[in-house]
């Protein structure tokens, strides 16, 4: 009897200071795998008793039971004297092989404990699942979809085939592609062609098979040409006081100079032609970039006209749209990189030609 009372005596003695020595953080390290699996984290031989780290928030009581398993073979058996918040105390009851307990060994809920466990923990996610159920639905009434998404994730990590959840999941991609659509329609009413397309490619980020948004692409598309089209400037001119001849001549060298291809050349005529090959910002120097024919090629056209004091150089500035072989006119907008290179070119040929 005395021995009984002893034992009960330490057993709460050591709940108590392993209550005020032992750190929250040193008994979650201890832990592994589901709440209801814990460890051995002390044990008294001589008083046949262990104190594991479990206790009332996990679901445990009172005469609970627990195997003892070390690298997945049993050990033995344990049950509850005195439970406490975050540990208990237990009696040894058996040890199998001659097996002696450890601290560290794995300790699981066997019998009916088991099974008053799992019903604890079912029923306490159950209510964990319901109350982010309600803010999630909360966050989706006030379109604030990221938040209801972090909701809807935390629940899958509770429980990755929920299908309830799996199903919001679902509206919140159609509800986020819908108002991408509303926005995208209202940037295109107000020719508004750059955002319309992010608002567009952010559809298909979530979709990329949807047919609505690959023919809003098109649309976009369209209008981001006639947009650049409006834009089209006026072409380059500069009045050199050279022969027609040496301008021809002068041109040549230039654009050869600064990395482009002649492709035609007509002295009779005073013109040529020239490409360079050059990396556009998307629809932002010319139009046809946002096409995936583009080649990334201008072409540099150089008339010579006659003027009645001196001649004069025309350079025009065209964009290659290059499908099927077809050669589109698209001007290059003046606040271009391309448009500023052109326009010292020219000078250029200007200095050199009156130097001749």
């Amino acid at each position: 009897m005395k021995r009984i009372v002893l034992k009960i005596v330490t057993v709460i003695f050591m709940l108590t200071l392993i209550n005020g020595y032992v750190s929250l953080d040193a008994l979650a390290k201890t832990k592994r795998g589901p709440l209801s699996f814990g460890r051995i984290i002390y044990i008294d031989q001589n008083m046949g008793f262990v104190v594991i780290n479990l206790g009332k928030e996990d679901g445990v009581e009172e005469a609970f039971s627990f195997e003892v398993y070390r690298e997945d073979i049993k050990i033995g058996e344990i049950k509850t004297v005195k439970v406490r918040n975050k540990f208990s105390g237990a009696d040894i009851e058996s040890t199998y092989e001659n097996k002696t307990i450890k601290v560290g060994d794995i300790v699981k809920p066997s019998g009916k404990s088991a099974d008053i466990i799992r019903t604890q923990k079912k029923e306490l996610l159950r209510e964990e699942i319901d109350g982010l159920f309600v803010q999630a639905q909360e966050y989706f009434e006030e379109k604030g979809y990221v938040q209801t998404e972090e909701k809807i994730r935390e629940i899958l990590k509770l429980d990755p085939e929920n299908k309830r959840a799996l199903k919001m999941l679902s509206r919140v991609k159609r509800a986020k592609i819908d108002e991408l659509f509303i926005q995208a329609q209202e940037h295109i009413q107000n020719y508004e062609y750059e955002e319309a397309e992010d608002k567009v490619c952010e559809i298909l980020n979530l979709d990329p098979e949807n047919k609505k948004a690959l023919k809003m692409l098109t649309k976009v598309g369209q209008g981001l040409r006639s947009k650049f089209i409006r834009l089209k400037p006026d072409p380059i001119t500069v009045d050199i006081d050279a022969s027609k001849d040496t301008i021809l001549s002068s041109a040549i060298r230039v654009f050869r100079e600064n990395g482009c291809l002649i492709t035609s050349s007509d002295p009779v005529k005073y013109d040529l032609q020239a490409f360079k090959n050059i990396k556009l910002s998307l629809a932002k120097a010319i139009i046809t970039e946002w096409s995936p024919y583009t080649r990334n090629k201008i072409y540099y056209t150089v008339e010579i006209t006659a003027a009645p004091k001196s001649n004069c150089l025309i350079i025009r500035l065209r964009g290659v749209y290059d499908k099927e072989g077809q050669l589109y006119d698209h001007g290059i907008r003046k606040d271009s990189q391309t448009y500023k290179e052109a326009c010292e070119m020219a000078l250029t040929i200007k200095d050199l030609a009156e130097r001749l």
